[in-house]
């Protein structure tokens, strides 16, 4: 009997084991991969979420640079000085009104700029004039004559919100007056609401390598140009270093694309979000991080228990089924055994009475 009893083990606990390691590993990944999926749904919400809070700063501070645009074009003092070219007495008159600007603002740029598209004055860098802007923001505000917005690309690299103005004096075009924003303030204030981290990288074919580092050395910043293949990053929220973006930024390709990077014992979860200028040119990415090292130590402590009870209940199942194997086999054993105990009793019953009839004397 001893051998039916292993060969039903055999074949009853090979396919239950089988089943059981198919439908705890199944049950592991299953858990494994929600988790993953609710890190996924995380991470692209988080990116529309900073869309959604760009584009509304934007709005909001495009609003704020048409107001106060409107004030100053109604300067006398700065009409006078402009309509007598006298450039010292403008960069004088307009000095003390960036500086309440700059304080109460995020406001970085204050051009004047001359009908012909010249920079007559930059008020934040006034040593750097005489140049000719040409951006869309300038040209539609000069041919429509009416106000223009948009983010827009300096010849620096400098990526701002850009308003400009038709400034109009005694009924005629005397000029413009540009109001703009780095971009950078925008995202920093975004960032640091929303607690990610963030880059904001341009493509090195919008940019001229020698004056996108005159750009630096001018602003007292710094930065490298071999950092990345294709993009330089033209604004931080942090000094980090991130091993491997430059492969994650070639990956890239579609807005909904998302990343994983492991950095300094962090793993980071991201996406992106296409920096548009105001032709319509996809001049670079918005790369957001999200530290996601607690969801991911929790997901693996989760996995561990999981695996541990798993194990634990297969362990069970397993002794429990051998239990009640061996007490059915026990049970049958004992119903064998109660016929052979009876046949025995009955053999010397039996041979009593042909005993007996030996024993009679003969006569």
């Amino acid at each position: 009997m001893a051998w039916k009893i292993a060969i039903v083990r055999k074949k009853l606990f090979i396919p239950l084991a089988l089943a059981m390691s198919v439908f705890l590993s199944g049950l592991i990944f299953t858990v494994y991969r929600l988790q993953w999926d609710h890190i996924h749904s995380e991470t692209a919400l988080r990116v529309e979420a900073f869309h959604k809070n760009f584009q509304s700063q934007v709005q909001s501070e495009t609003e704020l640079l048409n107001g106060l645009l409107s004030f100053i074009k109604e300067n006398k003092n700065l009409q006078r000085d402009w309509l007598a070219g006298d450039r010292a007495a403008l960069l004088r008159d307009a000095t003390p009104i960036f500086k309440e600007l700059r304080s109460r603002s995020l406001i970085t740029h204050f051009y004047f700029i001359t009908p012909d598209k010249e920079c007559f004055l930059r008020v934040h860098k006034p040593e750097s004039r005489g140049d000719f802007i040409d951006r869309i923001t300038m040209d539609i505000a000069a041919h429509l004559g009416r106000p223009a917005h948009g983010i827009e690309m300096g010849p620096f690299g400098t990526v701002a919100l850009r308003v400009v103005h038709p400034w109009v004096i005694d009924g005629k075009v005397a000029g413009y007056i540009e109001l703009g924003e780095d971009v950078e303030q925008i995202t920093t204030r975004i960032s640091q609401i929303m607690n990610i981290e963030l880059l904001s990288v341009v493509a090195k074919k919008y940019l001229d390598k020698g004056k996108w580092e005159q750009g630096l050395r001018m602003s007292g910043r710094t930065g490298d140009w071999e950092r990345l293949k294709d993009y330089v990053v033209v604004s931080s929220d942090s000094e980090k270093v991130y091993p491997g973006l430059d492969k994650v930024l070639a990956e890239g390709k579609r807005s909904d694309d998302q990343f994983i990077l492991s950095t300094g014992g962090r793993t980071l979860k991201g996406g992106f979000d296409a920096s548009i200028d105001a032709a319509g040119n996809n001049i670079g990415k918005f790369v957001i991080f999200s530290d996601v090292s607690g969801e991911e130590k929790s997901l693996y402590g989760i996995l561990l228990r999981l695996g541990a009870f798993t194990l634990v209940i297969s362990g069970l199942t397993l002794a429990f089924f051998d239990w009640y194997i061996s007490r059915i086999h026990n049970k049958h054993a004992e119903v064998e055994r109660v016929p052979m105990r009876e046949s025995e009793k009955a053999e010397p019953a039996a041979n009593e009475p042909a005993a007996t009839e030996q024993q009679k004397p003969h006569s």
